[in-house]
Parts: structure tokens; sequence; C-alpha cells
């Protein structure tokens, strides 16, 4: 008989691992906004989310650097 449900700090359920993660408000040192006007989450806001999303974010606490050179329609001849 199950115990309940469990979660990690990011909101995952354990009991079910394909749940999609609960969203959570954003707090100070989250983000900030470049020169540009672009958010940029930062390493904080990664590290309380939990787990990689392979976009190749600045501040990823990962270290995961996206692919380059993608084979795209504008880098076809």
């Amino acid at each position: 008989m199950p115990l309940g449900n469990f979660y990690n700090a990011s909101g995952r359920n354990f009991d079910s691992p394909m749940s999609a993660p609960v969203p959570q408000p954003l707090q100070p040192g989250d983000f900030y906004y470049t020169p540009e006007g672009y958010l940029v989450f930062t390493e904080q806001y990664h590290r309380r989310r939990g787990s990689c999303c392979q976009s190749g974010c600045r501040h990823c606490p990962w270290k995961f650097k996206a692919k380059s050179g993608r084979q795209g329609a504008s880098n076809q001849k």
C-alpha cells in the first residue's frame, strides 16, 4: 500500500516520474533583464527548478552547452 505522494523541492512528484514540474513563483534574484530587454534566469532559479532543460541557458548550473551549427533551413545552401 502506498504511503502517499512524495515531492522534491521543485514540486516534482517522486511517485509519478512523468509528471510535469509544478510552477514556482519567482523570487528576488531569480532573473534580470539585459540592456536589450531580454529576461534572463539566474543560477539560483535553475537550481530551484531542479533539472536541466537542455536549452543552453546562460546561467545553467549543469553546464549544458547547446549544439551549435544546427542543420536548419537557414544553414542549407
